[in-house]
């Protein structure tokens, strides 16, 4: 009997292992051959329902009310991107006018100096050590040099990489768009001949996932939202002791980066607070950096809490989740991680799954 128990353990574990396979191989081909038609049905989802109700007051055509809303939702969108990307080059072309002088003026004396000190103390701490210690500074300088030439190389490959690209992502726009404004066009009878295809077991599924998505999707964007005003708080009230101009605008824009678990505030305020002290202004990068110490403790400890209690999930299971999504998928794995545990756990209360003891 046991041995029955061990062997069926194994045979479930065997088939789950390659359903979840199978499921991972599916999910990337769709994402490469497939990706216009998904996102198309997930607009039109969402674009359905409103050309519906739009249809009711002006009573035009379906076609047309779904080209207009399928365009004016595109125009939208590309509106903010050059906006976001306007502002982008503006900063960009500001910081490469200041950086020529700021660099030679200010961080390379400034780096100079540290380094000379460092070298300096090293040989006074080891004077039967000077010559290899210059010899080793000199090897340090010449890696250096290198290391630049290197990045340099590296940038302007990855903008050729981008300027090539650039055809098959407008390739990409334009299919996405076609097949936005044909499914909007025809989501009903789309929908009726999926669901026909689909196994009526899978439907409850499918069904059942759906709802799932619909509120635990919204408490966590609320959830996600909280975080965002609390850092943004946070920042605020560093950056306003600090005396920084213009210290909302700023705030709100760490308190975004804030939000990508590889990114975060400390990646803004830790390289300004390092810039402050090279700089001579050694308060107020101590300043920054402190400020960066407490927002990351405070969103270490408020982040497992506030998403877990908005889904409903404990704060260590919300911890781990984030962790583990984050080291296998990435910036995404850490946003959907916790959705997917807490699905787990759903199917777990109405008896789909039993993958642990209540």
């Amino acid at each position: 009997m046991e041995r029955q128990k061990k062997s069926l353990f194994l045979l479930n574990t065997a088939y789950y292992l390659v359903v979840i396979l199978m499921a991972v191989i599916g999910l990337r081909l769709a994402a490469r051959y497939l990706m216009p038609l998904i996102l198309g049905f997930a607009i039109a989802s969402f674009l359905s329902p409103l050309s519906d109700a739009v249809r009711r007051r002006v009573r035009l055509r379906r076609g047309l009310v779904c080209s207009v809303l399928t365009l004016g939702l595109f125009l939208g969108v590309f509106a903010a991107i050059l906006a976001a990307a306007a502002g982008i080059g503006w900063l960009m072309l500001y910081l490469l006018a200041k950086l020529p002088s700021l660099f030679s003026d200010t961080i390379l004396p400034a780096a100079a100096l540290f380094w000379q000190n460092c070298i300096d103390f090293l040989i006074g701490l080891f004077p039967q050590y000077a010559g290899t210690i210059q010899h080793w500074n000199e090897d340090a300088a010449s890696q250096l040099v290198n290391t630049l030439l290197g990045l340099s190389s590296y940038a302007l490959s990855a903008g050729a990489r981008i300027a090539a690209a650039l055809p098959q992502i407008a390739l990409f726009i334009l299919f996405t768009i076609l097949s936005t404004v044909f499914i909007t066009t025809e989501y009903r009878p789309i929908t009726r001949f999926l669901k026909r295809q689909i196994p009526l077991s899978a439907l409850f599924f499918l069904r059942d996932l759906r709802g799932f998505l619909k509120t635990t999707v919204a408490r966590m964007l609320w959830a996600y939202l909280v975080m965002f005003c609390l850092t943004f708080a946070e920042l605020a009230a560093g950056l306003l002791l600090l005396r920084v101009k213009d210290f909302l605008l700023t705030a709100a824009i760490i308190a975004l980066l804030d939000l990508l678990p590889l990114l975060g505030s400390a990646a803004i305020l830790l390289p300004w607070g390092i810039y402050a002290i090279l700089a001579g202004n050694a308060a107020f990068g101590v300043g920054l950096i402190l400020l960066a110490a407490a927002v990351e403790v405070a969103r270490n400890i408020a982040e497992p809490r506030i998403l877990g209690g908005r889904i409903g999930l404990h704060p260590l299971a919300c911890l781990g989740a984030i962790y583990v999504g984050l080291q296998t998928v990435g910036i995404l794995g850490a946003f959907l991680a916790p959705l997917v545990l807490l699905y787990l756990i759903h199917l777990q209360e109405n008896g789909s799954l039993h993958l642990f003891r209540a």
